[in-house]
């Protein structure tokens, strides 16, 4: 295997066109789900292309399964760009280039010339060479029918698809309800994974004389029911968030009662504090006149220095003055 130099960091940018096509197996045609295209990739160098390649084909090429020892990729898997060469195939002027020999002149010279090379992206990898290995590979990706103990599609399965279809087709066609279990029955024996998309088809056409268009009447009643059904999800949900919101109120009342009963007790202690107050305060200005009569007897000794005395006597007097009224409302019993 050869390989070229890296270029130097100031080589110039070149531009690789490619024609793209999806394949699911190696010797298959492109396939026809995924519609060709070209592509354009601004490389540097060959560690550059490689990355660029892998990340736009990775997305086509994820999830692993194990067939006989060999593992094939599609989708939920990252594969790695060491296995880009399994997944990814170029061929230009009938002739098919492995990616690992390729060279920054092979990669050169197909920017400046045409024709553009051809790139296939082999979704399960290049060891599924044919239907038969293919099949394999799909059985193993997708769950089969279900069944009951018998063999037969599962009677859970069948109800649930066929009021699926119900469910989509119902404004569009009508029939009896064996009827829907028929194609319902018809589904449930495919492969899960294509459930979805059989349920959204029209009915098969074996099945189609055994329906009837619905009229604008019957796709008026559908909307009613619907409307209705509607409705009383709707009334539900409304007599839940009542429920809670009668829960809620009967909590708050209790804390709000709680929170009286303490405010009426706090409004007794104040009022039990306030009558000690008052009565002290009335003591007090009552002392009044004791300090008048403590001045007269001051006044009738002589000789004496009185002064301590009397400051005492100023400063009685003035705290009785400042003592504030308490017979506030809020106080009185």
């Amino acid at each position: 295997m050869s390989i070229s130099p890296v270029p130097s960091e100031d080589s110039l940018t070149i531009t690789l066109k490619f024609k793209v096509q999806v394949k699911q197996f190696k010797t298959q045609h492109r396939n026809s789900n995924i519609a060709a295209e070209d592509i354009e990739l601004s490389i540097n160098s060959l560690t550059n292309f490689k990355e660029k390649l892998f990340e736009y084909t990775q997305p086509k090429i994820q999830r692993l399964v194990t067939i006989e020892g060999e593992e094939y990729y599609i989708a939920e898997f990252d594969p790695t760009i060491e296995q880009l060469a399994r997944f990814a195939k170029i061929r230009r002027n009938q002739h098919n280039y492995e990616i690992d020999n390729l060279t920054w002149d092979i990669l050169t010279n197909w920017s400046r010339n045409p024709p553009y090379p051809e790139l296939s992206i082999l979704q399960f990898g290049d060891h599924v060479t044919n239907k038969v290995r293919y099949a394999k590979v799909q059985s193993l990706f997708y769950a089969p029918a279900e069944v009951d103990n018998s063999g037969a599609p599962s009677n859970a399965v069948i109800d649930e698809i066929a009021a699926e279809l119900k469910r989509v087709h119902s404004n569009h066609f009508r029939a009896m309800d064996i009827v829907w279990r028929i194609w319902a029955t018809d589904i449930s024996r495919k492969p899960t994974h294509m459930h979805p998309e059989l349920i959204l088809a029209t009915p098969p056409i074996e099945l189609m004389r055994l329906f009837d268009l619905a009229t604008p009447n019957d796709r008026q009643w559908n909307h009613f029911n619907n409307a209705n059904r509607t409705a009383q999800q709707v009334v539900g949900d409304l007599n839940e968030r009542a429920t809670l919101t009668l829960s809620d109120l009967e909590t708050f009342e209790t804390k709000f009662i709680q929170s009286l009963d303490s405010l009426q007790n706090t409004i007794s202690e104040l009022r039990n504090d306030a009558v000690v107050l008052r009565r002290i305060v009335t003591l007090a200005r009552g002392s009044v006149d004791f300090t008048q009569r403590y001045r007269q007897m001051l006044s009738t000794l002589s000789g004496q220095d009185l002064t301590p005395f009397l400051d005492m006597a100023d400063r009685f007097e003035r705290n009785i003055e400042d003592m504030p009224d308490i017979d506030h409302d809020l106080f009185q019993s």
